[in-house]
């Protein structure tokens, strides 16, 4: 190192320092502001699933009632004896 440079390059490792002091700054900055939309985008998607999953068990539970009513309409039309009527009638 020669000492008439000595001057120049303390000015200059000043002048990297607050450029990355800066930086550093502004990196922190959008990383939180990105973390906060990430948080946010989080709780929108839980939201979002939670609706999907009670719709689904919404179309379950319609499904399943109208399995049940057709199975009790079955029964109630075996217990009348409206199949048997119907049974005799065709082997007739």
């Amino acid at each position: 190192m020669d000492p008439k440079n000595i001057g120049e390059i303390v000015k200059h490792l000043e002048t990297q320092n607050e450029f990355l002091t800066e930086t550093k700054s502004s990196i922190s900055y959008e990383v939180e502001k990105l973390l906060v939309e990430q948080e946010m985008l989080m709780r929108k998607f839980y939201e979002v699933m939670q609706a999907h999953y009670q719709h689904k068990q919404n179309e379950n539970k319609d499904e399943f009632s109208d399995k049940k009513e057709t199975i009790c309409k079955e029964d109630d039309e075996y217990e009348t004896g409206e199949n048997v009527t119907a049974l005799n009638n065709s082997e007739n």
